[in-house]
This record gives structure tokens, C-alpha cells and sequence, in this order.
């Protein structure tokens, strides 16, 4: 299956609703679950508070060039919404945005309770008041964020939300320049290489030529490359 050249603006927006809004609740594009090689190309989506999920066990889909925009301030009555819920696995998000008015703040992509990898989210441009890729809850594994400038954080989320505790191993973060908080479960490790973003103080995890970008400049393309003989 395959969408691309759309554009829907919902009025009036849901954009910052509390997550508990249940008229707000559904999302611009929804990947079934057991779905397998799709994609959505070139979409431009204004007025949702959750814009994409790809539900579990969906797998091999890719999003390339989606703008998503809110459009209303955040209400932080009950945290922030996932403007891209992944839960499936062989996922790739590919130059991709996710931007807002001065009060907006959202998790531009984010996995959920056990996903699988690997999963790949390529390019990614944010900019809102707070924007930070984060796997999201309870060991999720295999998560690469390769050339983005919204922030990332692989690390413990403890009791926040329902008690999410750590929410990814077996995460990497390539060439990224936003800010970094990258801490390493238990029996686990999570990366980060060639990071240029503002490190949070006093955390575990990994970093590899920190302050200075890495050749290959994308890991995810040097690998496709690879695989394709190149």
C-alpha cells in the first residue's frame, strides 16, 4: 500500500490537547497492525495531536518527507503526544519534520512497550519548544536516530507516565546535534557517535568522538549502500 501527495489540516485543530481528549484521540494516518511494505510519501499534516502511529507487529513501512505542524499551544496537563508512534519493526522515517507555534511540544518520534527493532528515523528536523525523540516505555530495542536536530534521550524514564522505567537498548545515535541525554541499562548499551548536541552531565552511556561529526556521515545509508553492493 502506498499514500503520498496529501495534505489535511484538521480544523478546529486537536493540535496540544490534553491526552485524556478523546475527540482528539485519532490520527492523521494509521499503519494496521500485521501491515507489511507500505509507505506514505510527501504529506503535509496541520491540527493533530497524535499524526502517525504504525500499530504492533507491522513491519518493513516507510514515511519519507512528512511535515507534521501544531498549530495550538500544549496543554501539560498530561504530558506530551507522539506526533510518530512506532510500535512495529523495519520501520524508516526518512527526512521528516515535525514543527510548532512558540508553546508546542511534542515526542516527534517514539516507540512504545517492547518494539522490536531495528528501526531507523533518518534527517529529522524539529522545532517547537520542546521536541525530543525518545523511545518511550519499557525496553524497546534497535533504534537508530541517524542526522537529527531535535533532541534525543536513550535513558531511564523511571516512574514517569505509568512507571516507563528503561525505555531502549541497543539505541544509537549518529551524527546527531540536538541536545543528548544517553544513559546504558543494565546488561546493555546505548550509543551515541559523533554527537554534537549539549551532553546531559553524569550519564552512562556510550559516546564515540563526541563534539565532532564521523564519516560515514549517514550510518543508515553507508549500510544500504553496503547491502546493495555499493
Amino acid at each position: 500500500m502506498g499514500v503520498e501527495n496529501l495534505s489535511i489540516t484538521l480544523s478546529p485543530t486537536c493540535s496540544g490537547r490534553i491526552l485524556t481528549d478523546e475527540s482528539c484521540s485519532g490520527q492523521a494516518l494509521d499503519i494496521a497492525p500485521w501491515s507489511i511494505d507500505s509507505f506514505a510519501r510527501s504529506l503535509n499534516l496541520t491540527g493533530f495531536n497524535s499524526f502517525i502511529a504504525i500499530e504492533p507487529n507491522a513491519f518493513r513501512h516507510t514515511l519519507i518527507d512528512i511535515a507534521m505542524n501544531r498549530d495550538g499551544p500544549t496543554d501539560n496537563g498530561a504530558g506530551y503526544a507522539l506526533d510518530i508512534d512506532i510500535e512495529g519493526s523495519q520501520v524508516l522515517v526518512s527526512d521528516c519534520s515535525s514543527t510548532g507555534n512558540a508553546d508546542a511540544k511534542s515526542f516527534p518520534v517514539a516507540t512504545a512497550i517492547l518494539t522490536p527493532g531495528p528501526n531507523a528515523v533518518l534527517r529529522f528536523f524539529s522545532e517547537q519548544a520542546d521536541m525530543q525523540i525518545m523511545p518511550h516505555q519499557r525496553w524497546a530495542h534497535g533504534f537508530l536516530v541517524d542526522n537529527s536536530t531535535a533532541s534525543l534521550a536513550l535513558f531511564n524514564r523511571a516512574t514517569d507516565g505509568t512507571g516507563h522505567g528503561w525505555a531502549i537498548t541497543s539505541g544509537v545515535g549518529w551524527n546527531v546535534q540536538g541536545d543528548l541525554t544517553i544513559e546504558s541499562p543494565p546488561l546493555g548499551v546505548n550509543w551515541c557517535v559523533g554527537c554534537q548536541g549539549a551532553k546531559e552531565a553524569g550519564t552512562n552511556g556510550t559516546f564515540v568522538s563526541y563534539g565532532e561529526a564521523v564519516t560515514p556521515v549517514s550510518l543508515f545509508e553507508a549500510q544500504l549502500a553496503a547491502r546493495n553492493g555499493g
